[in-house]
C-alpha cells in the first residue's frame, strides 16, 4: 500500500521498526494464543495453504483481544492491506508464485549474511527445504539486485553456497548422490536429509 502511494518503508528501516513493535507488542497487548495462531495463518498463506478469509479471521481475532485502543488502531493497518493480500493471492494462484514472502528465504538469507561477517566462511546444515531447494539460484544471484533498504546500492552477497540433499552412502549404481561424513542434525546421531551451506 505505501509503495502505491510512493512511499518506500524500507529506505528508513520503518518496516523493521512496525515488524519488530507488532512482534513484541502483539503477544503483550493482545492474547497470545490469538497472536500465535495470527502468525500460523500468515505463514500458511504465504505457502498458499489457506485463505485470504482465514488469514484476516487470524487478524480480526487478535484485534479483538486488545484492551489497548492505539494498538488495535496499529493493527488496523493489516486490516487496511486486505486488497493488497487479495491480488497477491490471486497473483499467486495464477502464476504459480509460491516463495516470495515465504519466511524461510529471507531468514536463511539473514542468518547466513550475519554469520558470515561475524564468523568468516562457516559451513550450515540445515533440514530438507522444497522452498530452500527452488529458490538456491536466487539465494546465489541475490548480490546482483537491487537493495530496498539502501537506495542505489545491490544486497549483500549470500555467504556460502547451498548444496543438495546429504546422508548415509548409496548402494552401488543407486545414484543419491555424495553423502556428508557426519550426522546432520540430533544427538542420537541419525541421519538428517538437507542442503549444506558450505
Amino acid at each position: 500500500m505505501a509503495h502505491r502511494d510512493g512511499y518506500n518503508l524500507y529506505e528508513g528501516k520503518e518496516t523493521l521498526a512496525l515488524a519488530n513493535m507488532l512482534h513484541l507488542a502483539g503477544p503483550v497487548m493482545g492474547d497470545a494464543d490469538a497472536y500465535d495462531r495470527m502468525l500460523h495463518a500468515f505463514v500458511i498463506w504465504i505457502r498458499q495453504k489457506a485463505t485470504t478469509d482465514e488469514l484476516y479471521s487470524a487478524v480480526t481475532a487478535l484485534k479483538s483481544s486488545v484492551q489497548n485502543q492505539q494498538f488495535a488502531d496499529y493493527l488496523e493497518i493489516l486490516e487496511y492491506c486486505r486488497p493488497v493480500a487479495d491480488e497477491h493471492a490471486a497473483e499467486n494462484a495464477s502464476k504459480g508464485h509460491r516463495d516470495e514472502l515465504d519466511p524461510a528465504i529471507p531468514s536463511l538469507y539473514c542468518l547466513a549474511t550475519t554469520f558470515g561477517q561475524t564468523l568468516g566462511k562457516f559451513r550450515l546444515v540445515h533440514d530438507a527445504s522444497k522452498v530452500i531447494d527452488r529458490n538456491t539460484t536466487g539465494l546465489h544471484t541475490v548480490h546482483l539486485l537491487p537493495d530496498p533498504a539502501r537506495s542505489g546500492e545491490f544486497m549483500k552477497p549470500f555467504m556460502g553456497r547451498v548444496r543438495g540433499q546429504q546422508g548415509p552412502p548409496a548402494a552401488p549404481g543407486g545414484g543419491l548422490g555424495r553423502w556428508r561424513d557426519a550426522p546432520l542434525g540430533a544427538a542420537d546421531g541419525r541421519w538428517r536429509r538437507g542442503p549444506v551451506l558450505t
